[in-house]
């Protein structure tokens, strides 16, 4: 199946997604199209088309998962492995204004090791903001390896807003993008959304 993309405008920016047979495979914040359109193809090895009307079900899905619903049945997980398939899920179903440790996730899919796996995981996420890693956090309740760009920053600001900065402490130092440059986010930064709801 040939591996397409898009790009859609979003309460948290543009947004940059990856898809197959109509079905999401990778998403991104990250503003370097050449950056993601290099990522889908060193993974699925074949540089992918670009897509100005993508099929309904994608930007449904993305629209849902800004406004904190996350329903991965229009995602393909296929490519990873069996343990990073269980952690995503894990994490997609966790509740809007909740958060999980490490530890809990690892609970929750009934997988024996060490939760830093489950760091890892959701450190590669592939699919951030659909997938929200952000609601999972260290033992002592730190925020973990954001996936997205902004690091930890971003995900902070998503906990915030989407209801779950009472289990979570932000960070005390300011983000580093993938880029090494330092930078803080500010939750109130986070466009509201037309009906306004935060994202």
């Amino acid at each position: 199946m040939t591996v397409r993309y898009t790009r859609l405008q979003t309460e948290l920016g543009p947004m940059l997604i990856g898809y197959r047979d109509g079905k999401i495979i990778e998403t991104s914040l990250e503003p370097d199209a050449a950056r993601f359109v290099r990522d889908l193809t060193e993974q699925h090895d074949e540089p992918p088309e670009f897509e100005s009307a993508p099929p309904p079900a994608v930007p449904r899905t993305v629209a849902a998962s800004v406004a904190g619903r996350h329903d991965l049945t229009e995602v393909d997980l296929s490519s990873l492995s069996a343990f990073r398939r269980r952690v995503l899920e894990a994490t997609a179903a966790i509740p809007i204004g909740e958060v999980r440790t490490y530890g809990e996730v690892l609970a929750s899919i009934g997988s024996p090791g060490a939760a830093r796996a489950v760091g890892t995981a959701l450190a590669t996420n592939p699919l951030p903001i659909v997938v929200p890693c952000h609601r999972v956090v260290r033992a002592n309740g730190d925020l973990g390896n954001y996936s997205g760009p902004g690091g930890a920053g971003v995900e902070g600001a998503l906990a915030q807003v989407r209801g779950s900065h009472l289990a979570v402490r932000m960070p005390t130092r300011p983000a580093t993008t993938k880029s090494g440059e330092a930078g803080s986010v500010d939750p109130g930064s986070l466009r509201i959304c037309a009906n306004g709801k935060r994202a």
